[in-house]
């Protein structure tokens, strides 16, 4: 990801070294200023939230759950909380076990919330209006669909929320086996 003013910042999801953040005033010269802490596992997605000094990273784990970072120093990012559902549904079909069946795919923060696609969890919105303890607000499940693709339940049905997309009187949802999902945005 990349920010939006003038971009000087690259984030990168870096799979099991974190989030890397990169100095990019210079593109053909990267810096390397940091990165989030290792061993987390799958590091898929980064987000930052206005004011670009706290991050969101998802991770495409079992039970993958994401992660605020205070990253106001890149090269000691603090780590602020995880973000947890407040309960669980049971993974939305049948998964076999497959490990992203309960993993966060990805995040879009618009002003203090947060939008997440949790696979088998739907689309879940949080308030981190204080980072340190993000609010569940409201949560949003897809129905199960057939797996026509092979991809999270072969041969069975499934909530597969992959993506979210924050509009202004929208969000959509894009649930890889019963499709898009064009829902009102919480006011």
């Amino acid at each position: 990801m990349i920010t939006n003013a003038a971009v000087t910042r690259a984030y990168l999801s870096y799979w099991s070294l974190g989030t890397v953040i990169l100095d990019i005033s210079n593109p053909a010269k990267p810096g390397y200023l940091g990165r989030t802490a290792r061993g987390q596992g799958n590091a898929h997605s980064a987000w930052l939230l206005p004011g670009e000094k706290i991050l969101l990273e998802t991770h495409e784990t079992v039970r993958g759950r994401p992660v605020v970072w205070n990253i106001a120093d890149p090269a000691k990012p603090v780590r602020l909380a995880t973000v947890r559902l407040p309960w669980r549904l049971s993974p939305g079909g049948d998964f076999s076990g497959l490990p992203l069946a309960d993993s966060v795919h990805d995040a879009k923060v618009v002003g203090r919330y947060a939008y997440f696609s949790w696979y088998g969890q739907g689309v879940a919105l949080f308030d981190l209006k204080h980072p340190r303890k993000p609010k569940y607000v409201t949560r949003f499940r897809t129905p199960p669909g057939r797996d026509r693709h092979g991809l999270l339940c072969p041969g069975g049905t499934c909530t597969a929320v992959w993506g979210v997309f924050v509009m202004p009187k929208y969000v959509l949802a894009s649930d890889l086996n019963s499709g898009l999902w064009v829902l009102s945005r919480p006011r």
